[in-house]
């Protein structure tokens, strides 16, 4: 393909959450939902969970904008912001680099070769702020009917905000769980006026939990960077493990640290699949 009629893109991973990341700094492209749609495809298109548009902001730091699959728009992404933040430190040979996201601003630093660690900032547990459509005073057990038959749970869902929405069940085995029909369920329940994204959480001891995500607009992902995040706080709210903790997922593990200030610190790795180009007409410039 000629370069000139196209238009670059990169292929990124941060634990087989994978992600079609487009640089604004250079040029302007208009993302659509029919753009979002055509790319995340994988049977049609290229595949990935997330479109991620990278811009200037400031003199030395980067704006992030995510879409998942189904064209809307979400605030935070941690497996994104690992990828983004690899890409940039690796261009500016750098050690450390802010992103802007809708949720806030993240630091992220270099660890090694692999691993980038982001501060994802402070976890909200409010009901207004998560948001829920009633008010629920304690949203680290939360007693509410999600009218699911055959869902055993070890203790009551929790509810937290790390940038965006999510609902923590607590379960025994993950193993015999319908993730695809009880993830739905739950993301669409009238509870949750944005929707939610939803952890099924099996906890091993206070150092280690297993988790399998349905991300909100997406559906079953191999990791999720702010799930982890967001588990490892809700774990350590309700006294079952420590603030420090490695979240086991499908695609791979994290550490999550939630530290002296509140601030929740995520580790793990950010891969680089390859580079390829568009065709000019499918994106608006």
């Amino acid at each position: 393909m000629n370069t000139h009629d196209s238009i670059k893109y990169y292929k990124m991973n941060g634990l087989g959450n994978d992600f079609i990341i487009f640089d604004n700094r250079q040029l302007k492209i208009k993302i659509t939902k029919k753009l979002i749609r055509i790319v995340a495809n994988r049977e049609l298109g290229i595949g990935c969970d997330q479109v991620i548009l990278i811009d200037n902001y400031g003199e030395n730091n980067i704006y992030m904008r995510i879409w998942n699959q189904d064209g809307t728009e979400i605030s935070a992404c941690g497996n994104a912001t690992r990828c983004v933040a690899s890409k940039i430190l690796e261009e500016r040979s750098s050690n450390s680099l802010k992103i802007i996201t809708k949720s806030g601003e993240l630091i992220c630093t270099k660890q090694s070769e692999k691993n980038i660690k982001v501060d994802m900032g402070i976890p909200k547990f409010k009901w207004e702020d998560i948001p829920l459509s009633k008010k629920i005073n304690d949203t680290s057990a939360v007693t509410y009917d999600f009218k699911i038959d055959g869902l055993n749970m070890l203790y009551s869902p929790s509810l937290v905000n790390v940038g965006n929405p999510h609902c923590i069940l607590w379960l025994e085995n993950l193993t015999s769980i319908d993730i695809r029909n009880i993830g739905s369920k739950i993301e669409n329940d009238i509870l949750f006026p944005k929707k939610v994204n939803v952890s099924f959480a099996n906890i091993k001891n206070r150092k280690s939990i297993d988790l399998m995500v349905w991300e909100r607009g997406v559906g079953i992902t191999k990791a999720c960077g702010t799930a982890a995040c967001a588990v490892a706080v809700a774990a350590s709210r309700i006294n079952k493990v420590e603030r420090e903790v490695e979240i086991n997922l499908p695609g791979g593990s994290l550490d999550i640290i939630w530290d002296k200030d509140d601030h929740i610190q995520m580790i793990g790795e950010a891969v680089f699949d390859y580079e390829n180009y568009l065709p000019k007409d499918l994106i608006a410039l």
